[in-house]
């Protein structure tokens, strides 16, 4: 065995060069290494891959789940979660294609509802086949515009202390059948008084 820096021959025990004093490297040594460095790069690669297997929860902030509710609340972690992994806006809701307003309304959603129910009334529904057309967007992107809401929600509540964090996520969060109810009588109301006095406007 020889020194790798001077060449001078050692012991093969020896630690270091007794000549020049450099440490002594045994091709053990390097195949040990070369072991080691293998085995670390599996465990990264297994890593890497176990990473990749992101859950729904990974996406969804606990607060935007907070607002969704109880209701549902697994179908729309879903689709949030998806949106976000993919980065995209398309997905489907029955509800929002099949009650569009209502269901925006129902989400709590009211501004969204209200506009899209007058504008149903007033225009969508003497245009023929358009109406069916807003009713399509409404079921491909009402996840999309749900999650949006929601956030802008979560971020207002994030601001808040305890407990008015808590009291603004019940009063914005989760569903309202009664808000439905409200607003079914307001166009039915609507509808009737301008039969009454303007000859039928809606």
């Amino acid at each position: 065995m020889f020194c790798t820096n001077c060449g001078t021959k050692i012991e093969d025990n020896a630690l270091f060069c007794h000549n020049c004093g450099t440490g002594v490297v045994r091709k053990e040594t390097y195949a040990q290494a070369s072991a080691n460095e293998e085995f670390s790069e599996a465990e990264q690669t297994a890593d890497a891959e176990f990473v990749g297997t992101e859950t729904s929860g990974d996406f969804i902030d606990d607060d935007v789940e907070a607002l969704i509710g109880a209701e549902k609340r697994d179908f729309y972690i879903n689709r949030f979660a998806e949106m976000k992994q993919k980065n995209k806006k398309v997905t489907w809701n029955w509800c929002a294609f099949l009650f569009g307003p209502a269901w925006m309304i129902y989400r709590k959603m009211y501004v969204y509802g209200g506009i899209y129910w007058l504008m149903s009334i007033l225009v969508f529904d003497k245009l023929g086949y358009f109406d069916l057309l807003i009713s399509i967007l409404a079921g491909v992107f009402g996840n999309w515009l749900y999650m949006i809401c929601v956030e802008k929600l979560a971020v207002d509540a994030k601001a808040l202390q305890e407990p008015q964090k808590t009291e603004f996520i019940k009063n914005n969060g989760g569903t309202s059948a009664t808000a439905v109810l409200v607003g079914m009588g307001v166009v039915f109301t609507l509808s009737f008084v301008s039969s009454m006095f303007f000859g039928g406007l809606f």
